[in-house]
């Protein structure tokens, strides 16, 4: 219900032009943010992009704890 309202505020010229503009790249990687051309270099970064995120609550635990226990 809210989606059709903020759609109904856009006039349809702006949607149809961001639409046409979303589909000009159709090669692989152009929905990553980084070069893939070279692979060691697309492994460390893609390594890099995905496990810092994913570590990042675990990162905020331990220190939580080591803030409890005095160290």
């Amino acid at each position: 219900m809210i989606a059709t309202r903020t759609l109904s505020l856009v006039p349809r010229s702006v949607l149809r032009q961001t639409i046409a503009r979303s589909h000009d790249a159709n090669y692989k990687g152009a929905n990553v943010p980084f070069n893939i051309v070279n692979r060691k270099s697309f492994a460390v970064k893609m390594i890099l992009f995905l496990s810092i995120p994913f570590s990042l609550p675990y990162l905020v635990w331990r220190r939580r704890l080591a803030r409890m226990k005095g160290i």
